[in-house]
């Protein structure tokens, strides 16, 4: 399931007051506006203070997919290339990893009303930022208003270096399919090449892989990937469909790509700039060599948007 953009999710919940309950808790109306709009739901107040939320809701306010199994008396939720397991009456979960001890909830799971209930701090496992006060329950983007901004509204050159920020740093990346192993050495440039006029999609190559990444709402998610042959030639491959063993599929995307590059190797860093055309030659427009963090060479000049360049992904 997609995730459409929205700038927070918000549950806003109508507290009262009284004792909290342990074990089967009461039920406080409430409203999610998430991913999909707004969601009618009602939390439940556990001990220490915790706040419990539908499962089945929480999953549609993030764009999750939620299974039950009654065999197990397990629920599976599935988003993007994360899948978590939990079983009721239990805080420990399972995260598709190997680690040890497994992650634990700060409270069991519940069943209430033949609902499974969860608390609600395990949002902050994917990704967003919680905060409750004066009974309102507050899922903040993980990327940042700041960050939102930029990338949404700011200036395409602004918004690509955000971009490639975000996909270099590499955490917050979610796939779509399995993710391709990489080959890469000493000499591999990271190269991101963004379409004419975006910065909300583009590839990222590095090593012999390449990727496609598109950020749907406020998630990059990597919708396809592919092998290729790095030096001379690999945009020729890449943008001719000649890349080998693809998962998902790569756009057709029939105009020019501004291209940046960089290395860095000790206390050396190189970058460059350039243009490439839908049948993959490229064209240099600067680049640049320091060293001890002072330009040593350079040529042309290192640009993030090609002349006449306008911005055409503004949402």
């Amino acid at each position: 399931m997609k995730m459409k953009a929205k700038s927070v999710a918000v549950i806003a919940a109508v507290m009262m007051s009284g004792a909290l309950g342990v074990h089967t808790g009461w039920a406080a109306p409430a409203v999610i506006q998430g991913s999909i709009g707004i969601i009618q739901t009602d939390t439940q107040s556990l001990s220490a203070g915790h706040v419990a939320i539908p499962m089945s809701d929480m999953a549609k306010a993030v764009g999750a997919q939620l299974k039950w199994q009654p065999a197990t008396n397990t629920l599976v939720l599935s988003q993007w290339d994360r899948t978590y397991t939990f079983k009721v009456g239990s805080r420990v979960y399972h995260d598709g990893t190997s680690t040890s001890p497994s992650p634990k909830l700060l409270e069991p799971v519940r069943m209430i009303g033949g609902h499974a209930y969860v608390e609600a701090s395990f949002l902050r496992t994917l990704g967003y930022e919680v905060r409750y006060q004066d009974g309102i329950l507050t899922l903040a983007s993980p990327l940042g208003q700041k960050t939102r901004q930029i990338l949404n509204q700011g200036d395409l050159s602004s918004a690509r270096q955000t971009a490639m920020s975000i996909a270099n740093n590499g955490q917050l990346l979610r796939y779509a399919h399995p993710k391709l192993e990489t080959t890469a050495g000493e000499t591999s440039d990271l190269i991101f090449l963004f379409p004419q006029g975006e910065a909300l999609r583009f590839y990222m190559m590095y090593g012999n892989t390449v990727s496609f990444i598109q950020f749907d709402g406020d998630v990059p998610v990597v919708k396809a990937q592919a092998h290729v042959q790095e030096g001379e030639g690999s945009f020729v491959q890449l943008l001719g469909g000649r890349a080998a063993q693809m998962q998902g599929k790569f756009p057709k995307i029939n105009k020019p790509f501004l291209a940046y590059a960089s290395h860095i190797f000790g206390d050396s860093t190189s970058i460059s700039s350039g243009r490439v055309e839908p049948d993959g030659t490229y064209v240099s427009l600067g680049s640049e060599f320091s060293f001890g963090g002072q330009v040593d060479q350079s040529t042309g000049r290192i640009v993030y948007v090609m002349d006449g360049e306008k911005r055409t992904d503004r949402r």
